[in-house]
């Protein structure tokens, strides 16, 4: 992967809409939002993943972490580098020795991985140019990792229908 200017971002709620479910990712500094439509069993797994939820046995993304640590592998951060035509493009970055390894990944899955092993998230300058957009919902440095209250939330799928009703109207 290139060099590029990277720029912490939180995962801040999850818009479980039929249609289009939508990751909301938060800038820090800019109050800036980045929306990421994600498949509908992605958004389940990433659902449960955000709330924490155990299970018996594991399921396809704790697979995944489980081998990159048996194989001495530690997952570091996740990267999302490109937007192309409203398609992301991430990468796993992943630790072994004295290396790190990068993996190309749907961002769906990257983000599920980097929320149950608690890892940092990035995206590029570039991501922000392409994608970002002006949040509906303030918020400070030190809220940037908190829960949303419920009406942000509600502000937020405000801004998502809009956009939704603008871009059919186009």
């Amino acid at each position: 992967m290139e060099q590029f200017h990277i720029i912490p971002v939180h995962v801040i709620t999850l818009v479980e809409d039929q249609k289009n479910p939508t990751l909301f990712l938060y800038c820090q500094g800019g109050n800036k939002i980045i929306p990421v439509l994600i498949g509908l069993p992605e958004a389940r797994i990433l659902a449960l993943s955000l709330d924490k939820a155990s299970f018996d046995r594991p399921l396809t993304h704790n697979l995944m972490l489980n081998t990159i640590k048996s194989l001495g592998g530690e997952l570091t951060r996740v990267v999302i580098f490109d937007v192309v035509n409203e398609v992301f493009y991430a990468k796993v970055c992943i630790k072994v020795g004295d290396e790190e390894v990068q993996i190309d990944a749907r961002p769906s899955d990257a983000l599920i991985l980097a929320v149950q092993s608690v890892r940092p998230i990035f995206v590029t300058d570039q991501v922000i140019k392409k994608a970002a957009q002006q949040s509906p919902v303030d918020r400070t440095p030190a809220q940037a990792e908190h829960a949303l209250t419920p009406e942000e939330i509600e502000a937020l799928k405000k801004h998502l229908h809009e956009a939704q009703e603008r871009e059919e109207n186009a």
